[in-house]
């Protein structure tokens, strides 16, 4: 038996004749996530501009590290390998609270487009995802063509229109995000605020934004000199390294219907609150940090 965390889910000819295999990575895992993964992962992070996004890449190769240490959410990592070299990969993760996630990290490398292998990774992205207790998968693009992929998925656009935010959702819980969000959404009373986990980031970053109310009424951007920290995800990462503290909110569902930090920032402690509307009016049960 092997001792690889990496799971083989198929084995094939692609078109061209080349041969390929999709592989799954389910984590925390119980077995060592390969080397050759993690290096994979963490190097090539499907950007061709890195100046435009060191944040997301700091990001993201702080987030491989920690849940390929079995210390993150439950994550799905599908890879498609050609004559042995990683050559596409999707993504899901989601919380274990809520069963809300993200769906992402589409990538297919230069040299390997144009053959089919996104296809075949989607089909088993969206069968896992069926498979695992997550609820649903939100996503969002400016792409015509991505969200067309996306669409014949299962995918459907939460706004209309043919780019944006996609929602993928298990039937048992609705049959359009809206009708998810009526329901976990309708009563968002703070009824608990618990420091912040790794979890909370999709409730936070992927899902709250994408509530009607929270669109017609966005919260204030944070102060100046913490403009850069534009989501949860990010104020957790500087968490992480010390800087600071970060609380979420519950609704009586159980879900996030907000968060907020106090960090310190170039010598300078700023607190700030992101809140669905219903709860701004307790914003000062978020920004006790005592």
């Amino acid at each position: 038996m092997s001792d690889s965390a990496l799971e083989l889910l198929e084995n094939g000819i692609l078109s061209n004749g080349e041969p390929f295999k999709v592989h799954r990575l389910i984590t925390p895992a119980e077995k060592t996530v390969p080397k050759r993964v993690i290096q994979y992962m963490i190097a090539s992070l499907g950007y061709d501009n890195y100046r435009k996004y060191v944040n997301d890449q700091n990001y993201w190769r702080l987030y491989y590290r920690t849940a390929f240490d079995n210390q993150g959410a439950v994550d799905h990592l599908y890879l498609a390998e050609v004559n042995g070299s990683f050559a596409a990969r999707v993504w899901f993760a989601y919380s274990r609270n809520s069963g809300f996630g993200n769906f992402g990290n589409v990538y297919t490398e230069p040299e390997h487009r144009q053959k089919g292998l996104m296809g075949i990774l989607m089909k088993h992205c969206v069968a896992g995802f069926e498979a695992s207790s997550a609820k649903m998968l939100c996503c969002s693009t400016g792409s015509k063509f991505a969200a067309a992929s996306y669409i014949k998925s299962g995918f459907h656009l939460i706004y209309g229109g043919e780019t944006g935010p996609l929602c993928l959702l298990k039937k048992q819980y609705g049959n359009h995000f809206l009708d998810m969000a009526e329901k976990y959404y309708s009563d968002n009373k703070i009824v608990k605020v618990r420091p912040a986990v790794i979890d909370d980031q999709y409730d936070c970053d992927k899902i709250l934004d994408k509530l009607p109310a929270m669109r017609s009424d966005p919260p204030e951007p944070p102060p100046e000199a913490g403009c850069f920290v534009t989501e949860f995800r990010i104020a957790y990462q500087e968490m992480l390294n010390g800087s600071g503290k970060v609380l979420v909110a519950e609704n009586s569902s159980g879900v996030c219907v907000g968060y907020s930090w106090q960090l310190n920032i170039f010598g300078k402690t700023i607190t700030h609150a992101v809140l669905h509307p219903d709860c701004r009016k307790d914003r000062d049960l978020m920004i006790n940090f005592d």
